[in-house]
């Protein structure tokens, strides 16, 4: 009788373990591909929140500078235009210097010019002009805080500026016609063309 041969099942169990490490692999990385993504983008859009929100700030910052300094140019500008103020106690030419000092200080602070040592130097000459209204040398002083304030409008200008070369140098032009010896009201048009040169600059810094 011949012998029948039984052939032993192979066991399926590692084929289903295979599939599932397989399926396990596959369903891990879409997952942690995913949360990779995820992250990046909430990353990206934390950076562009902040990067937007230093914008508006630079931009507040900006916008309140640009201001001040119109404020300051316009009180400038309102008080060198009544010449009359012009007196023996030299009031109007000390309030004018410290006024063109406050508007150049604004458009420095707008364009982000270091000024604030030269024109500080500037406010201090000026002063001195109110300390004794009889001294004959407020011409001098005006001319010294003047051009203190000159270089001030130099340094903005070749900075920032470098098309108004001519009227930077109206500016200094002007400021060297007032004589240091001479009584300050006995130029009071030197004085003011000088102040008026000034506003001009100003004016067409934009």
């Amino acid at each position: 009788m011949a012998e029948i041969k039984i052939e032993k099942k192979k066991p399926v169990w590692p084929w289903i373990l295979l599939a599932i490490l397989v399926l396990a692999a596959i369903i891990y990385f879409f997952v942690y591909a995913n949360d990779e993504d995820d992250m990046d983008d909430e990353v990206l859009t934390e950076q562009v929140m902040e990067g937007d929100g230093m914008d508006d700030q630079s931009d507040d910052l900006n916008t309140a500078a640009i201001s001040q300094f119109e404020t300051a140019l316009e009180n400038y500008s309102t008080y060198i235009g009544d010449t009359g103020q012009m007196s023996i106690d030299h009031e109007y030419s000390n309030g004018a210097l410290l006024l063109l000092i406050d508007a150049v200080q604004a458009k420095a602070d707008v364009h982000d010019v270091e000024v604030t040592a030269d024109l500080r130097e500037a406010r201090e000459s000026a002063k001195q002009i109110m300390e004794n209204p009889y001294k004959v040398n407020h011409a001098d002083l005006i001319k010294q805080s003047g051009g203190i304030i000159t270089r001030a409008l130099s340094t903005l200008q070749k900075e920032k500026f470098p098309n108004l070369t001519n009227e930077l140098s109206a500016v200094e032009q002007n400021l060297a016609d007032i004589i240091k010896s001479e009584k300050t009201l006995n130029q009071k048009t030197d004085v003011n063309t000088f102040f008026k040169a000034a506003e001009s600059l100003l004016l067409k810094m934009k």
